[in-house]
Parts: C-alpha cells; sequence; structure tokens
C-alpha cells in the first residue's frame, strides 16, 4: 500500500504520489516526475501542480488554483519540502516479507546432487 504523508493547509489533508498522479502532472502540466529536475522544487507553478496532484486522491473536486490559495510565501518552503518527501515516501513502499509473499517461491535447484 502506498505510505501518504500528512500536510497542514486549510484542514490537515494527506499528499500521496501514484502512478494516477504522475500521469495527471504530465498530461496536465507538462511535468515528468520520472525525469530529474533539481529546480522544480523552487518553481512556483510545479509545485503548485504536484501539490494538486498529490492531493486530488482524497477530495478529486479540488482545483489547482483552490490549492494555490492555501500557499503563499510564509509556508511555501514548508509545503515544497512536504512535496519532496511525499515523493520520496512514494519511492519507499513497504516490501512484504518472506511469509507475506502472495505466491510462495520455489527453491532453485543448482542440478547438483549430494551424496554423503
Amino acid at each position: 500500500m502506498l505510505r501518504t504523508v500528512p500536510i497542514q493547509l486549510d484542514k490537515e489533508r494527506r499528499l500521496k504520489y501514484d502512478l494516477n498522479a504522475f500521469a495527471v502532472l504530465k498530461e496536465r502540466h507538462g511535468i515528468n516526475l520520472f525525469q530529474p529536475d533539481a529546480e522544480r522544487l523552487a518553481d512556483p507553478i510545479a509545485v503548485r501542480a504536484m501539490l494538486w496532484v498529490g492531493l486530488i486522491h482524497e477530495d478529486p473536486t479540488l482545483t489547482v488554483d483552490q490549492v494555490g490559495g492555501w500557499v503563499d510565501l510564509g509556508n511555501f518552503a514548508e509545503v515544497s519540502e512536504k512535496v519532496a518527501d511525499a515523493m520520496l515516501t512514494a519511492r519507499a513502499r513497504d516490501v512484504p516479507g518472506e511469509s507475506e509473499r502472495p505466491f510462495p517461491v520455489a527453491p532453485t535447484s543448482t542440478g547438483a546432487s549430494s551424496t554423503s
């Protein structure tokens, strides 16, 4: 399951970046998160778009302008940091342990036999 990151805006909300968020960001804003851009989190247009796509999973009626209205110079740096944290969190998904794998993994055989 994808992890989310809390962020305080008009109320506490949760940022989540899944493939749908990445696709919407690329389709509507031309931002490809799979291509590194060191200055993206300093760009107000990009931060507003990334913030918006991270929030629409819990409220699809949110607009980019509405979300942008929750950010000003007083919280821009904090919002940028939360967006970055949420994206890093999305990359660090929980990985099921051996006992939680959906299918058993068959032991591999080397073809060598041992006779003792």
